[in-house]
């Protein structure tokens, strides 16, 4: 895929998510160099340490099949926490905007808990 489509999936994501009433934060509207400055820049991990650990934002895959309209998967993690005592760093919770676009261009909201 390419970034352009990338952007304009996400794109239309966000309005599907804005006409539903539901609020992203305020990273979801990180544009790439954005979230390149704040990956790179020392002072900027430190700050926004759990998006970036917890790989919190966009996430948006045709499968390598090259028909996102047929195949396509769009996923925003809101909020992850990380159970701090177990030894093995369980996922103890995770919430996830899900967005598949069916093939009439229709997006079914799913919001994991």
């Amino acid at each position: 895929m390419l970034r352009s489509d990338i952007n304009r999936y996400i794109r239309e994501a966000m309005g599907f998510f804005e006409n539903m009433g539901f609020k992203l934060p305020p990273f979801a509207y990180w544009t790439p160099e954005e979230w390149s400055n704040k990956i790179n820049n020392y002072d900027e991990q430190k700050k926004h340490a759990s998006i970036i650990k917890g790989a919190l934002g966009w996430d948006v895959t045709d499968f390598n099949k090259g028909n996102y309209d047929n195949f396509g998967l769009l996923l925003f993690t809101m909020r992850k926490i990380i159970c701090s005592q177990a030894k093995n760093g369980r996922l103890a919770f995770l919430m996830n905007g899900l967005l598949i676009r069916n093939m009439l261009k229709r997006f079914i909201m799913v919001i994991l808990e």
